[in-house]
């Protein structure tokens, strides 16, 4: 949770600045910004939107839609990743690296805490 607040907060200082500096500097295409300002959380996808739309007011709706059109797409495809690929590479990393079990035979006990002594109720019979 706080690499989500702390991500929130300053990325989004981070992206205004960036997206305002690129913007300005003219290296790439408003577009290719506007596709990159969709990543990130909303917060961050919103200040970066305003700091391309102040920088190139003529072309305020199309980074809009493509500013949207990238939010959706990462979450989509972010989430199909994390299932299919990131998850299945996670177990199989576990197994490799992970600690390793012992596995119980028959007859054995799972549990390496024996009893030491046994509790018998007030009415049971004392053992012989």
């Amino acid at each position: 949770m706080g690499v989500y607040v702390i991500g929130t907060l300053f990325g989004t200082f981070v992206f205004a600045v960036l997206a305002s500096l690129l913007a300005s500097m003219g290296i790439f295409n408003i577009e290719a910004l506007a596709m990159a300002c969709g990543i990130g959380s909303g917060s961050m996808m919103a200040v970066c939107t305003g700091a391309l739309a102040n920088a190139v007011p003529g072309q305020q709706q199309s980074i809009l839609a493509l500013v949207g059109a990238s939010n959706v797409l990462t979450y989509a495809t972010g989430l199909y990743l994390s299932i299919f690929v990131a998850l299945p590479v996670t177990e199989k990393l576990y197994a490799w690296f992970g600690p390793k079990a012992e596995t119980a035979t028959a007859g054995e006990r799972s549990c390496p805490i024996r009893p030491t002594k046994t509790f018998r109720s007030r009415n049971s019979p004392p053992k012989k």
